[in-house]
């Protein structure tokens, strides 16, 4: 495969505005097999299940890793057990949100001795709802 068709497919996941694929969009596609061909596809612990009970319910999520001068646009999904699936498109940037959607900045260390402030490890999508935080897949990212 050449670099060319390898970014294509890696691009080609993404919807049209720059988002992951909903959680619907992504049960669809673990289900028919066809998320294997996602960019940087990983199984989790969750997967099992899934295949189990392929009507289980996936939550989305949008996450940015910043890497370098751009990072990595993650896309994960977990249902009751844990993660199901994860996919990470590199060489992407944060994009603009979309409704009620932000990005939040998160440690990830589990010691807030470890905390350096500006020095976040990873920035979270979410979105408002019933006045609580919840994951989500409306913010974008960007390619080029």
């Amino acid at each position: 495969m050449t670099n060319l068709v390898a970014a294509a497919l890696a691009l080609s996941f993404l919807q049209p505005d720059g988002t992951c694929p909903s959680a619907s969009d992504a049960q669809a596609a673990f289900v028919s097999g066809s998320a294997s061909e996602w960019p940087n596809y990983t199984e989790g612990p969750g997967a099992r299940v899934q295949r189990q009970y392929p009507d289980t319910v996936l939550t989305a999520q949008a996450k940015f890793v910043p890497l370098d001068e751009n990072g990595a646009a993650v896309c994960q999904y977990s249902n009751h057990v844990g993660w199901v699936i994860t996919t990470a498109l590199l060489g992407a940037t944060k994009g603009d949100t979309i409704r009620t959607s932000y990005w939040r900045s998160e440690f990830t260390g589990s010691d807030p001795s470890q905390d350096q402030p500006g020095r976040e490890t990873v920035d979270v999508c979410m979105k408002k709802q019933r006045r609580q935080a919840v994951p989500s897949v409306g913010c974008a990212f960007k390619t080029e």
